[in-house]
């Protein structure tokens, strides 16, 4: 079970997220979520309201907009109110049993189209676009979603999870991030893509009693060492593709 704690810190300004979708148990505990990590909290149930709070007073930096309360043109409306001081997390609600990849592809450098995400992946996602650590937007692009993964260091195999990816390296979710400049042996499997194994070198990571301070779960950021070029390659095609490859 993830356990959320309130994030903000001394000189944040307090971030008002707009949360338009239809009403029910998702809505509600994402709506919970996000007031818990200090957000303020503005629900919509219509795209008429959601227009009538955007040309509001409040200024609002996020929206997470569901795909079923905007229709056959979500992927527009999206495009259409994002811009880099508010950013759109577009929950695309179709149950597509097809194997496509679960995670996050860009609809624009500001808008974001979510598959097969949930609450947690939401959460994650609004606080690296709200509060990136170098107080930018990172350009790289980068697939977010929780592929299985593990990494080896000192004998020892630890599980995580592949929280986002680019061509170059990773975040890794765990509890145990090793030190920065560890160099580890990191494992994870990519739909329709295969398994990889990279040595990577740890450049940053979030203890978890510094989660509250860095709106980012516990784990690591490590760039890869020494890979073979045609496995760059397919790494770099499957995050180039929003996970499709």
């Amino acid at each position: 079970m993830i356990k959320y704690r309130a994030m903000s810190t001394p000189g944040d300004s307090k971030k008002t997220v707009v949360v338009a979708d239809h009403r029910g148990p998702e809505r509600s505990v994402l709506e919970a979520v996000l007031k818990r990590l200090g957000y303020g909290v503005v629900p919509v149930d219509s795209t008429e309201e959601l227009d009538a709070t955007l040309k509001g007073s409040t200024t609002v930096d996020l929206v997470v907009l569901g795909s079923e309360l905007a229709g056959a043109g979500a992927d527009d409306l999206a495009r259409r109110i994002s811009r880099p001081d508010r950013r759109v997390i577009l929950v695309d609600a179709q149950d597509r049993g097809d194997g496509q990849m679960v995670g996050f592809i860009d609809l624009t450098e500001d808008a974001y189209l979510g598959i097969g995400i949930r609450v947690p992946e939401i959460v994650f996602l609004a606080n690296d676009l709200l509060f990136s650590r170098a107080g930018i937007p990172r350009r790289k692009r980068r697939i977010y979603g929780g592929f299985p993964a593990s990494y080896e260091v000192d004998g020892e195999r630890v599980q995580g999870s592949l929280y986002n990816l680019s061509s170059e390296g990773a975040f890794i979710e765990t509890v145990t991030p090793p030190a920065t400049e560890e160099v580890v042996l990191l494992h994870f499997e990519l739909p329709n893509v295969g398994a990889f194994s990279f040595k990577a070198r740890v450049t940053w990571r979030v203890q978890t009693h510094q989660t509250e301070g860095r709106r980012s779960p516990p784990g690591m950021g490590v760039q890869f060492m020494d890979v073979d070029p045609a496995e760059t390659e397919k790494v770099h095609a499957f995050v180039s593709s929003g996970g499709r490859a």
